[in-house]
């Protein structure tokens, strides 16, 4: 009968590729290719008379031609080099006695042996068998057994769709019966690089080499068997598949079979756990060994660089963890390798062959824990440097992103949580993976960018802004920082040079104040109904942003105060920026519009607003407030003052109320966007006292002089510093003479008048006099004099309780130092006491005389001798 089987050999691959070799090749590796040809007969024994069949040896090539010789126990065979003609190959047939043969073909310089496939005849009683380059025929008589060796050129693709159908009578030992399948043998291998090629971009430098090939020093290869690997699959190779990226086995043939290693991050100083994820249903106990480089030098040799854990068999799929304690002195300059291996097969090492199992090969790094940080700040002189005194900003949100923009991970993988600054402006990234990095801050509103962010981290002093604006958004964003462990400043706050605390970020505000006071009045003290005050309100650019169109809304009490078009013509402010404006009323106040006002920062402006003073608001404290409405910034967008909320109602912020002249607060005491002034009405209230001082003569006659006081109190809560005139008003019987009275103007001689113009302090006084001389025919008569504040210096009715003036008898009843009487409200019952008299009485000239004897000398008279006294009264 003709059989035909094929076995596929020997196949190599740069992307996925197989070995494939008969079963023999175990047996060959135990005992060898000599011993086993040295048990057939040779040539030699068989005789030439017998009946003979023949071989065809075919040589074919694949992508080329070549010259291949062959060798063999028999001499013909020796040395035959079958010469190429075509791509299809060339043959030469021998007629040989029956017999056994081998035939092994030496391959030539750049060739691969790709396959070996034998051809007998179907009714014949040949066997064969292939044992690596060489085919042994048992040769039978009247038989033709065709061998064909199929080389190629460069590495040869075996797909699976090619291995489908092979099938072979030989056997792994002797010759058996014909349609036994080929048993296939897949063998796998590592794949680290072996130090022969750069590291790919993105690694820290090359990665040592280590054995990987079976060329020289022998990699590490396991024969693939059922029930015994790592993760969901093993595929096999022709060889090592070392790659700068440990992947060579990854990527040869799909899926990936390096799947059953699980990898934590290694921290060094840290434990860390390997997870093996394995298959074990051979009913042996097999071993996990985990080989990992900590200290790169390409071996696996320092203590603590392997691990082993039993795997018992029954488990259809198990995990199984190895713990590494990573050194705090490893290499972390490089990427390490680590080998894992699966076998039943005990005390294997790092390299060489085994029985069963799986090889995994990875790369890995020893991660140093990083940190970057490490301060937002409100640059409050906007110079872009941290300024002693400078406070923290509290409430900006930081964040970290990959330089690609992608959210950042710490060393474990988990993703790094964003952070919101408090009062001390400080936030910190830590348990960084070593990479490059953009820290990201979303200030608080109304905060903007401080000057500086051409640089990340190159300031010696620590103290710029690291932060460059992106166009329409509200964060802003450090450049790209690059962690690398032992290279990070040591002079920014701590000497850990695995630390960047150097990224600080600075922030502007945009920030208006106001502030609001009395300018001027039109007289002291104020009267309710007749005065104005006129208000200045200063608007302080206090940030570092440029304020335009702003708004002023003055918020008017008409218990208080009320507002005149005529008082307040179009103005120009004054201070940095001049601009006109004007102000526009309604029922609660009024609003000045300074549009295309830009004021700079750290500059402010002034404008005014004068108010009258209401009617009975006599005694009271009256108070104006005035706000910024609202404003824009540089760019006109709506601005957001981080300290105040601008608006047009009022008491509407949070302590829009509670501090006078306040533009330094925060906003926690007081809004400084909002300010107040108040001034007083106060009581006006002036009193006046008229006595007698002296007179000239004992006894008042005709000529005589009467010199009479009055003083004036200032019985009200304010000084007195308006000149005061007083009248006085001589009656009939006095004379007044302008030479007695020199400080009196004596134009209306009845009704004189003397200027005051002291300061008169609250509850003080000031005295003058007046001289008059008492008139003819006055005798026996009491007369009257009057004074009067004639004029207080105030406009209206300033004294509430009398009222100034040169008329005598429109003060109601006049009582003669009376001074604590309200003759406004009460006039046909109190006194105004503004005003005030003083009497004086003229003696009456009657002259009477009284004589009375004394005494006498003699009683009885003697004439001429007594004398007589008389008493004359």
């Amino acid at each position: 009968m003709k059989c035909e089987f094929s076995q596929q050999v020997y196949t190599l691959m740069a992307s996925r590729a197989r070995r494939i070799v008969p079963a023999l090749w175990l047996v060959i590796m135990l005992i060898g290719l000599q011993a086993l040809v040295a048990v057939l007969p040779s040539h030699a024994n068989v005789a030439y008379a017998q009946a003979t069949g023949n071989i065809t040896i075919v040589k074919s090539t694949v992508g080329g031609d070549g010259t291949f010789a062959f060798a063999s126990n028999d001499v013909d065979f020796g040395g035959l080099s079958i010469a190429t003609t075509n791509n299809t190959g060339s043959s030469a047939t021998f007629i040989k006695p029956a017999g056994v043969y081998t035939i092994t073909e030496d391959i030539a310089a750049g060739w691969t042996l790709a396959n070996i496939e034998v051809v007998g005849d179907i009714d014949g009683g040949s066997t064969w068998r292939i044992v690596d380059r060489q085919v042994v025929v048992d040769l039978d008589a009247d038989e033709a057994i065709t061998v064909t060796f199929t080389n190629a050129a460069s590495r040869y693709t075996v797909n699976t769709a090619e291995l489908s159908g092979i099938s072979s009578n030989g056997a792994p030992v002797g010759p058996i019966a014909s349609g036994v399948p080929l048993l296939i043998v897949e063998v796998d291998y590592g794949d680290l690089p072996d130090g022969s090629a750069s590291s790919p971009a993105g690694l820290p430098t090359n990665s040592p080499g280590y054995n990987t090939d079976i060329i020289g020093a022998v990699g590490a290869s396991h024969v693939i068997t059922p029930g015994l690997y790592l993760g969901s699959l093993v595929d096999g190779e022709i060889d090592g598949q070392p790659s700068i990226a440990a992947d060579g086995d990854d990527t040869a043939g799909a899926p990936d079979d390096e799947d059953g290693i699980t990898l934590p991050a290694f921290i060094t100083g840290e434990a860390a756990v390997v997870t093996a994820s394995v298959v074990n249903t051979t009913g042996l106990d097999a071993y996990v060994y985990g080989f990992i480089d900590f200290d790169g030098d390409g071996a696996f040799t320092t203590p603590g660089e392997v691990v082993s854990a039993t795997v018992l068999s029954g488990a259809s799929s198990q995990d199984v963890n190895l713990v590494f304690n990573v050194p705090v002195d490893g290499d972390k300059t490089q990427m390490l390798g680590a080998r894992f291996r699966l076998s039943t097969d005990a005390g294997l090492g790092p390299d060489g062959p085994a029985s069963d199992g799986e090889v995994e090969d990875y790369l890995l790094q020893i991660m140093q824990p990083m940190a970057l940080g490490d301060y937002v700040w409100f640059d409050a002189n906007g110079d872009g440097q941290q300024t002693p005194g400078e406070l923290g900003l509290a409430g900006a949100t930081v964040e970290l992103f990959n330089s690609d923009g992608s959210p950042a991970t710490d060393i474990n993988g988990n993703a790094v949580i964003s952070q919101t600054t408090d009062a001390t402006g400080l936030y910190l990234f830590d348990s960084l993976a070593a990479g490059e990095y953009v820290v990201r801050v979303t200030p608080p509103a109304g905060y903007d960018l401080t000057v500086g962010g051409a640089d990340v981290d190159d300031d010696p002093s620590n103290r710029d802004s690291n932060g460059v604006i992106v166009a329409g958004q509200e964060y802003v964003e450090s450049l790209p920082i690059t962690l690398m462990a032992g290279t990070e400043p040591v002079d920014d706050g701590d000497a850990d040079d695995t630390t960047n605390l150097s990224v600080d970020f600075g922030f502007v505000a945009f920030d208006l104040a106001l502030r609001k006071t009395v300018l001027s009045t039109s007289n002291v003290p104020l009267v309710p109904g007749a005065s104005t005050v006129t208000f200045q309100i200063e608007v302080f650019n206090q940030g570092y942003v440029t304020a335009q169109d702003i708004v002023v809304r003055d918020y008017i009490d008409p218990a208080m105060f009320t507002f005149n078009a005529a008082d307040n013509p179009i103005g120009t402010t004054g201070g940095a920026v001049a601009v006109g404006y004007s102000w526009t009323a309604d029922a609660t106040g009024a609003t000045a519009t300074l549009t295309g006002v830009n004021l700079p920062p750290q500059q402010s402006l002034v404008l005014e607003i004068t108010l009258q003073v209401a009617a009975n608001t006599l005694g009271q404290t009256l108070q104006n407030d005035a706000e910024i409405d609202s404003a824009t910034d540089a760019d006109g967008n709506p601005a957001i003052d981080h300290d105040s909320t601008p608006e047009a109602e009022q008491g509407n912020g949070p302590n829009d109320l509670l501090a006078d002249n306040e533009i330094a607060d925060d906003g926690d005491v007081d809004e400084d966007d909002h300010d107040i002034a108040t001034i007083s009405v106060d009581r006006f209230d002036l009193a006046l006292v008229k006595r007698v001082e002296s007179f000239s003569d004992a006894s008042l006659v005709p000529g005589s002089l009467v010199t009479f006081t009055f003083e004036v109190f200032n019985q009200g809560a304010v000084a007195v510093t308006a000149p005061i005139t007083v009248v006085d008003y001589v009656q009939s019987g006095f004379i007044f003479e302008a030479a007695n009275n020199p400080a009196w103007d004596a134009t209306d001689p009845s009704n004189p008048t003397i200027v005051i113009d002291d300061v008169i302090a609250p509850g003080g006084s000031v005295t003058r006099t007046i001289v008059l001389t008492v008139d003819v025919n006055t005798a026996g008569l009491t007369l009257a004099n009057y004074a009067e504040i004639a004029s207080d210096g105030q406009p209206g009715d300033a004294d509430p309780d009398s009222t100034p003036d040169t008329t005598p008898d429109n003060d109601g009843v006049v009582k003669d130092n009376e001074t604590a009487e309200d003759g406004q409200t009460n006039p046909s019952v109190d006194d105004e006491d503004d005003h005030d008299v003083a009497l004086v009485e003229i003696p009456v000239f009657d002259l009477a005389l009284i004589k009375t004897i004394a005494s006498v000398s003699h009683i009885p008279l003697i004439p001429g001798l007594s004398t007589v006294e008389f008493d004359i009264t």
